[in-house]
């Protein structure tokens, strides 16, 4: 039983283009209605420290993973 709402679909595509556009984590999180560790637990995750796309967020390279 998950005690936790996990990021919609819509609220990853709307951080990739809010965080495109220059958005600080905390300006996000309030648009998007989650707490600011959120954002930055969610980037923390999905931005590759090494090779391709390293240091960029991207929702297309995640969704693979997503079933």
């Amino acid at each position: 039983m998950q005690k936790f709402k996990q990021l919609s679909l819509a609220q990853r595509y709307q951080i990739e283009i809010l965080l495109q556009t220059g958005l600080t984590q905390t300006s996000i999180a309030k648009q998007i209605g989650v707490h600011k560790s959120t954002i930055s637990r969610k980037l923390k995750r999905s931005i590759p420290k090494r090779g391709k796309g390293s240091g960029e967020y991207s929702f297309v390279s995640i969704s693979t993973y997503i079933t």
